[in-house]
């Protein structure tokens, strides 16, 4: 069997053809470095190149037959869907909860949504107390997206509404690290100089919040609530 090397980043894969003092990322495997082994392809890219972590080793005739299909398709580069009319549209005086809902939707298909309608939308900080915004975070092959949000504490914040704003986005979030919702804080800091905070919700009785440059706290709900309406606040 002969094997090739590739390097593939989400669901790009270029092919390695090597070459006196440089190498090249090609399109066509038939013109790729062939090697007799992975454990020699993969040693290559690792001892020769930068993306040793992206390397994948692939059977070269399986390749071949792959591309001369991709070819006799046209060469498509990439595949879009229509826009989501569902969600790209304007802002029309929808309720709070159905601007959450909006960008929840927006962050899972956002490819197919016209910025000019998107940017017609309040954001969730002008709509909530203490939900700040939503953002994603991707694996790092791009396989999946995760959403999570971040949320503020306000120095006249009661817990009651802090809880009802938190117990709105719990369901959305699927950025989970150890069993632990993840919550970005936006507090005075601002992140300056990287001094971030980070909220951990597993239960009412199983929290925690970590500053970058400080210690972990970790208690019950409003334990750390009152830390972060403490410490951690926003103006």
């Amino acid at each position: 069997m002969t094997y090739i090397l590739a390097h593939k980043f989400g669901d790009s894969c270029y092919f390695v053809q090597v070459l006196k003092n440089k190498w090249n990322e090609i399109y066509d495997p038939e013109f790729a470095t062939t090697f007799a082994s992975k454990e020699s392809a993969l040693n290559w890219s690792k001892e020769n190149t930068t993306m040793g972590e992206y390397a994948v080793v692939l059977n070269r005739d399986r390749q071949l037959t792959k591309f001369k299909r991709w070819a006799a398709s046209g060469m498509i580069r990439r595949k879009f869907d229509v826009v989501n009319k569902k969600i790209s549209r304007p802002y029309n005086g929808e309720t709070p909860l159905e601007i959450l809902n909006w960008y929840v939707s927006y962050k899972q298909d956002a490819d197919n949504v016209r910025y000019e309608d998107y940017e017609t939308w309040p954001d969730l900080y002008t709509v909530y107390k203490h939900i700040w915004g939503i953002q994603t975070y991707d694996e790092k092959d791009y396989s999946k997206t995760y959403i999570s949000f971040s949320m503020c504490v306000k120095k006249k914040s009661t817990f009651e509404k802090f809880i009802s704003e938190l117990r709105l986005i719990l369901p959305f979030i699927t950025y989970i690290e150890d069993g632990y919702k993840y919550i970005d804080i936006f507090d005075h800091y601002l992140s300056e100089h990287g001094n971030s905070a980070t909220f951990y919700y597993k239960s009412d009785d199983d929290c925690k919040l970590e500053v970058r440059y400080g210690d972990e706290i970790a208690g019950d709900l409003k334990t750390i609530y009152k830390y972060w309406k403490k410490e951690r606040y926003y103006n």
